[in-house]
């Protein structure tokens, strides 16, 4: 499986709600424009919450792609042994209530 195919398989539904949240804000943007003609002041804030949309969503992208490259790499590591010092001290903790 190529890593492209990976990535896509770590895909979160948070991505999804963004991408969602994207197109949500730029149709209402492009509503604005179509119906209202803004100018002036208007038509800047319209174009920057565009440009702002733009940039979040892409933010987002790259976020979750180097999060999944991040899971990927770890995951070509074995796993690590606990300490049988380390295991002790960690159920006795649980032992006496504490968390």
């Amino acid at each position: 499986m190529s890593d492209q195919r990976r990535r896509r398989k770590w895909s979160s539904p948070e991505e999804s709600q963004i991408d969602l949240e994207e197109k949500h804000v730029e149709e209402e943007c492009l509503k604005l424009l179509a119906l209202h003609q803004p100018v002036a002041g208007d038509l800047r804030r319209i174009i920057a919450a565009l440009k702002i949309n733009n940039d979040l969503e892409r933010m987002a992208d790259l976020a979750e792609e180097k999060s999944s490259e991040r899971a990927l790499a770890l995951g070509q590591y074995p796993e690590i042994p606990i300490p049988d010092d380390l295991q002790q001290m960690t159920d006795g903790n649980y032992e006496n209530g504490s968390q």
